[in-house]
C-alpha cells in the first residue's frame, strides 16, 4: 500500500470515523466476531484456593463497514496497523474471573495494534494473563485431573454483538502448550453453549498432573513408614523402646496429614492419599496399644505372675493356626500326659512345629511370644493390601 492511501486512512479515521459506533450501516444490525482462543501454558495452578492462571492468545476478526466504504483502495494481501484507540473493536471480558480483572492482562493496553486488510476486516490478536476460578478435584491426588474452563462473555447483548468460532483454517490449533514439567494438558475445547443473552465462549481443557515427584516424595515413603510400623513387635520387650518406636510413627503420620492439609483443598471430595494416611493413622493407635500390651506381659511375667483363664483361652486361640491339631487335644492336662506317654507322642506327630504347651502350662512369655507374631503378621498384612488398593485406586485399575 502506498504511502498516500495510508494517509487517506488515518485522514478518514480522524475526520469522518467514530470509534464509539458500531461498524455497521445498518444499527439494528449486529456485529458478528469471529473468536479464537489458544492456549499457551499454564503458569500455576493452586488447588487449595482453585485458581488457574494461563497465558492465552485470543484473535478477534470482524468486517468494519464504515472502513471499507472509505476513499482509498488497498493492494490484496495488504495489512495497515491501526492504534486501537482509533477504530472500534469489541470489549470481551472474562465471566470465571478470579481477581476483579475482568480482561487478559496485557500490560500494554494503551499501545494495541488492530491490522487493517484489503477487504476491510479487522484483526486484532491479545496474548495475556487469565486468572480464573477451577474447582480441583483431589480424589486421585497425586494422579489428579481438573477440568478447567475460561469463560468469555461480549460487553453488550447479541442483537448488538455475535460472538462465533473463527472458521478452521490450515494449521489451526486450540493449544500451542509450552509444557511446564508440572501440568500436562489435554482434552481441549472451544464452544459457545448460548445459554445466555450475551455471547458466551467457554475455551475447555483438563490439566492433570506430573506425578512422578510427588509419588517418589510422598507416596513411597509413607508405604516405606507403613511397613516399619509393624516392625515395632520385632523389637523385645526387654529393650523397652517400643512405646517410643511407635509414637515416632504415629507423630510421623500426624505430620504427613498436615502436609496434605496445606496443599490439598478443605472442599470437594476428600483424597483417597488423605484416607489412606487416616488409616494407617487409625493402625498406627492399635499399634501402640498393643505395644502397650506387649510390655504388660513382659512385665507379668518378671513378677511371676499366673495367667488368667481368659488368657489361655485368647493364647488357645492364637496357637491354633500354628498347631492345627492342638485344638483337639487341650483337655489333656499333665497327670494324664505323664500316665499315658504316648498321647504326648502323638500330639508331636499330628503337630509338626514340636511346640506342645499345655493350656494349664501356658505362660507370660509364650503368650507375648504368639501375640507378637500375630500383631506383627495382621499389620504387615493390613499395610500391604492398604498399599496394593491405595495404587490400583490411583492407576484407575479399580
Amino acid at each position: 500500500m502506498t504511502l498516500e492511501n495510508q494517509k487517506k486512512v488515518f485522514k478518514f479515521l480522524e475526520n469522518d470515523y467514530n470509534p464509539y459506533i458500531r461498524p455497521v450501516s445498518n444499527q439494528s444490525f449486529p456485529v458478528i466476531v469471529d473468536i479464537k482462543l489458544t492456549l499457551y501454558s499454564i503458569l500455576s495452578y493452586d488447588e487449595k484456593t482453585g485458581t488457574l492462571s494461563s497465558l492465552i492468545n485470543m484473535k478477534l476478526d470482524w468486517q468494519d463497514e464504515f472502513i471499507s466504504s472509505g476513499n482509498f483502495t488497498m493492494v490484496e494481501n495488504d495489512r495497515i496497523p491501526l492504534p486501537s484507540s482509533l477504530v472500534w473493536s469489541p470489549r470481551i471480558y472474562l465471566f470465571n474471573t478470579a481477581t476483579e480483572n475482568l480482561v487478559l492482562r496485557t500490560g500494554e493496553t494503551k499501545f494495541q495494534t488492530i491490522f487493517l486488510d484489503f477487504n476491510g476486516r479487522m484483526h486484532h490478536t491479545v496474548i495475556g494473563l487469565a486468572v480464573t476460578k477451577c474447582d480441583a478435584n483431589s480424589f486421585y491426588y497425586p494422579r489428579d485431573e481438573h477440568k478447567c474452563e475460561l469463560m468469555f462473555v461480549g460487553d453488550e447483548s447479541q442483537d448488538k454483538i455475535i460472538l462465533k468460532n473463527a472458521p478452521a483454517q490450515n494449521g489451526d490449533d486450540t493449544t500451542v502448550f509450552f509444557p511446564d514439567g508440572y501440568w500436562d494438558v489435554s482434552e481441549v475445547t472451544q464452544i459457545m453453549p448460548n445459554l445466555y443473552s450475551r455471547s458466551l465462549l467457554t475455551l475447555s481443557f483438563k490439566i492433570s498432573r506430573n506425578s512422578m515427584y510427588p509419588i517418589v516424595n510422598l507416596v513411597i515413603p509413607l508405604a516405606c513408614l507403613c511397613m516399619l510400623n509393624s516392625f515395632v513387635f520385632a523389637l523385645p520387650e526387654s529393650s523397652e523402646e517400643r512405646i517410643s518406636y511407635s509414637l515416632t510413627m504415629l507423630l510421623a503420620l500426624i505430620l504427613y496429614l498436615n502436609i496434605l492439609a496445606d496443599r490439598l483443598p478443605s472442599t470437594g471430595p476428600i483424597s483417597l492419599i488423605n484416607i489412606n494416611i487416616v488409616v494407617q493413622f487409625t493402625t498406627s493407635c492399635f499399634v501402640v496399644v498393643l505395644s502397650i500390651l506387649s510390655l504388660r506381659m513382659h512385665e507379668n511375667e518378671q513378677r511371676n505372675k499366673p495367667v488368667p483363664k481368659s488368657w489361655k483361652v485368647l493364647y488357645r486361640i492364637i496357637n491354633s493356626p500354628f498347631c492345627t491339631k492342638y485344638q483337639r487335644n487341650t483337655r489333656v492336662n499333665p497327670k494324664e500326659s505323664k500316665e499315658n506317654p504316648t498321647t504326648i507322642e502323638e500330639l508331636e506327630e499330628e503337630c509338626p512345629t514340636g511346640e506342645i504347651v499345655m493350656i494349664e502350662d501356658v505362660s507370660w512369655r509364650e503368650l507375648s511370644r504368639y501375640t507378637n507374631k500375630l500383631f506383627f503378621g495382621t499389620t504387615v498384612l493390613l499395610c500391604f493390601v492398604q498399599a496394593v488398593v491405595f495404587f490400583l485406586y490411583i492407576f484407575r485399575v479399580i
